[in-house]
């Protein structure tokens, strides 16, 4: 049995685009994010290479346009993850996978 999920580019073809899927109202994407840091909603950072820390949210400063995360001081694969210059975030809010 395969578990893997669909590939995004064979579930747009077949469902006629992710628009429906997309948040791209400025205010529902700060709903959103405000949630995951009231919830305290556990997340999971993965670097290109396949290093991994799990973090909360911790802020969201709109002006600058970052977030701040709350992590394990002493997780080994901390180091590594800050290293790189970009990373994945996925968590899970009311059942849905973000």
């Amino acid at each position: 049995m395969d578990t893997r999920p669909m590939p995004l580019d064979q579930l747009a073809a077949t469902h006629g685009g992710l628009d429906d899927f997309r948040l791209t109202s400025p205010i529902e994407i700060a709903t959103m994010l405000k949630r995951l840091i009231d919830g305290n909603v556990p997340l999971i950072l993965n670097a290109p290479d396949g290093t991994a820390i799990s973090a909360t949210l911790w802020t969201i400063d709109s002006a600058r346009r970052i977030l701040s995360f709350s992590a394990s001081a002493d997780d080994p694969q901390l180091r590594s993850l800050i290293e790189h210059d970009e990373a994945t975030v996925v968590g899970h809010l009311d059942s849905v996978k973000l």
